[in-house]
């Protein structure tokens, strides 16, 4: 197994790409194990319980009132159940894997001391399922296409599909964004399926779209079309992934 330098890693908050502001991010899946040991026994047993993630994080905080600071994506959030959020530790170049899970943040602090830098810190649970996701896209979408299309496997029953879109910038006149998930049995799509719909996107936003099981194409992309006038632009990431 190849080891690799962390220096490309992305980190997307609800509508907010805060990647710039963080010098180190984690992720910690987890599971409860529970004492399972009754009377009489002669030793002690366990069993495994829920399983659950938190998140934490380091960075540098900005003063320059007139930046984007990442306080102010902090309290916009601070509160608020369920923030959809992106970690993938390599970088953003479709095909590459990381993490979508939904977040609550628990604490965030900043402060520094003389002679150091001003930084912040962040924690926060995780709510629900840890998808392990693959980037479909990422960057500037001007004009409507699809991706690529990656073989993330079929849906067995009881499995689901998870597609996450955060959009973080948007102009032009009148800009929107229509997203859908199709899939296919072959990696040319030439009889692609749409299998759902994002809410069309006119702003800064991010959601989350479900594809249950049983589907027996393998084959999955998001196909995106781009409305508005004055070279409307949606600065995105799409990623998808199966559990």
């Amino acid at each position: 197994m190849a080891v690799f330098v962390v220096r490309d890693a992305k980190f997307y908050y609800g509508s907010y790409d805060i990647t710039t502001d963080l010098k180190s991010v984690v992720i910690s899946p987890t599971q409860d194990i529970r004492d399972s040991t009754t009377l009489g026994s002669a030793e002690r047993t366990k069993a495994v319980g829920l399983k659950h993630c938190t998140f934490s994080g380091e960075g540098f905080a900005q003063t320059n009132t007139a930046a984007f600071e990442v306080e102010d994506v902090i309290n916009a959030y601070y509160g608020t159940d369920n923030v959809l959020t992106s970690v993938f530790p390599y970088d953003e170049a479709a095909g590459n894997n990381g993490y979508v899970f939904y977040t609550d943040m628990a604490e965030f602090s900043l402060g520094g001391s003389i002679g150091e830098m001003y930084g912040f810190t962040i924690r926060g649970e995780g709510s629900g399922k840890l998808i392990h996701s693959t980037v479909e896209k990422t960057g500037n979408i001007t004009a409507t296409g699809n991706s690529t299309g990656t073989q993330l496997g079929a849906l067995a029953a009881g499995q689901t599909l998870y597609a996450a879109m955060h959009v973080v910038t948007v102009s032009g006149t009148n800009p929107t964004l229509d997203v859908t998930i199709e899939s296919d049995d072959n990696a040319d799509f030439t009889s692609a399926t749409t299998r759902a719909t994002f809410t069309q996107a006119t702003d800064e936003t991010n959601e989350m779209e479900t594809v249950s099981g049983a589907v027996t194409d393998d084959y999955w992309r998001m196909a995106y079309t781009v409305g508005g006038t004055d070279t409307p632009t949606f600065n995105v990431m799409l990623s998808m992934g199966i559990l």
